[in-house]
């Protein structure tokens, strides 16, 4: 049998977005310690709540655009944003970060999403100095990937796992990077480590875009999640195979259609059981 298969790296734009519990990245995912959202024609909802933001900060515009499909496009400058009101507030040892998306100034100190206030719990972004994807605990602790360095407008899956295995002051911390040019397939990955201290409380608001004047996030997205929980470098590699897949699960019958049509072979259906 023949079929001619579709690109993971492409907007599907057959499937309703939706959130899928037994997609390996959504394990232990819970609505309101978690996050997950896509834009829509007329702005950005999360998934997991069906919640609109609780709030639109400046000059946030819905918009259709290639290669994304729709897209909150976000203008840089101080506090352009949105709020969703969705994680606790409460410390945690880590935090993963993912999203789908394409930023308009290279390079440009920027939070693309943090999920506190700025003081306390984790963020990721964009160096301002080389362009990077960064990883932040935001008591203290910035982990650059000079692996995964932003180019301006180009649609990237990006995805960040700040792992804190013992808690307390200047204890060892890692962050797992992974970047997908969505045009291309190019992919990057990369583990920096360092140290750093407990994140703190956040303030039990989760915000896509700009946090302060200082760090501008101006771009467009199409797609974000943030989890507690934590992920090892095959596991996001994993993940950016079929980015798509995690914010537009398939149906059942096309599930069943195309494991039919796919025959994989057995290493490839039991994947997700070896990495988790």
């Amino acid at each position: 049998m023949y079929r001619k298969f579709k690109n993971p790296l492409v907007y599907p734009g057959d499937r309703l977005a939706g959130f899928d519990p037994t997609h390996p990245i959504a394990k232990n995912m819970v609505p309101v310690a978690s996050f997950s959202a896509v834009a829509t024609g007329q702005g950005i909802v999360n998934l997991m709540s069906g919640a609109r933001p609780s709030a639109i900060n400046g000059t946030v515009t819905p918009k259709i655009v290639y290669p994304f499909g729709p897209v909150i496009n976000i203008a840089t400058g101080a506090n352009n944003s949105v709020d969703f009101a969705a994680d606790t507030n409460t410390v945690v040892k880590g935090a993963t970060f993912a999203a789908i998306l394409s930023v308009s100034t290279v390079p440009l100190p920027m939070f693309i999403m943090t999920s506190g206030n700025g003081s306390f719990g984790f963020c990721f972004g964009q160096s301002g100095s080389t362009g990077a994807l960064v990883a932040v605990n935001n008591i203290g602790g910035t982990l650059s990937s000079l692996a995964c360095i932003f180019a301006a407008n180009v649609p990237y899956f990006i995805a960040a796992s700040y792992v804190r295995p013992t808690s307390g002051v200047s204890q060892p911390v890692s962050a797992n990077f992974v970047m997908v040019n969505l045009l291309t397939g190019q992919t990057f990955f990369d583990t920096i480590t360092g140290t750093s201290s407990d994140p703190g409380a956040d303030n039990g608001t989760l915000r896509i875009g700009n946090r302060n004047t200082t760090n501008q996030f101006g771009g467009n997205m199409a797609a974000a999640m943030y989890t507690p929980n934590t992920f090892t470098i095959p596991q996001l590699l994993f993940f950016a195979a079929d980015p798509w897949l995690f914010w537009y699960p398939p149906d059942v019958e096309n599930t069943v259609s195309d494991a039919i049509a796919i025959n994989l072979p057995p290493i490839m259906n039991l994947m997700p059981q070896i990495l988790w």
